[in-house]
């Protein structure tokens, strides 16, 4: 009997998907992109283009707004499913982004978008640009914990 697929070329085919899905930005261990909270900004801006689809790294929006266009890196497209976030070209939205570094440039990552036109909003990140669809954040490398008191 003849096979349809060849185990290695789904193999292959799985984890170029998981690669994709990781995004295209520099992480720095902790699942954010080179990201200082310090550089949290807030603007308005009207969808100009949207680029997100299944399997893609880095969906990402680009937008007109009162200093030009900004293109905005979300969160994994599961996540935007999963809370009912629908974003079109079109929408009005009020953005709060990090300033983070992917492939070596600097870029917008979304912290949270309210999207006035479709009345939603979305939180992608905590205040120190974790990223919330990765669960609750563990201890961190190199925190002490802290043992019964005598």
């Amino acid at each position: 009997m003849k096979r349809l697929f060849n185990p290695m070329f789904i193999i292959l085919l799985l984890a170029g998907s998981l690669a994709a899905q990781s995004g295209t930005c520099n992480g720095n261990g902790t699942g954010t992109p080179g990201i200082d909270p310090s550089t949290l900004a807030s603007f308005d801006g009207t969808i100009t283009s949207v680029d997100i689809a299944w399997g893609q790294g880095s969906p990402s929006i680009t937008l007109q707004t009162a200093d030009g266009e900004k293109t905005v890196l979300l969160g994994p497209i599961w996540f935007m499913d999963q809370n009912g976030f629908v974003l079109e070209a079109g929408d009005f939205l009020t953005v709060a982004a990090f300033t983070g570094a992917c492939s070596g440039q600097p870029c917008l990552i979304a912290k949270e978008i309210q999207n006035h036109t479709g009345g939603t909003t979305l939180t992608f990140r905590n205040d120190e640009g974790y990223p919330l669809w990765k669960g609750p954040r563990s201890k961190q490398a190199g925190q002490r914990r802290q043992g019964p008191s005598r």
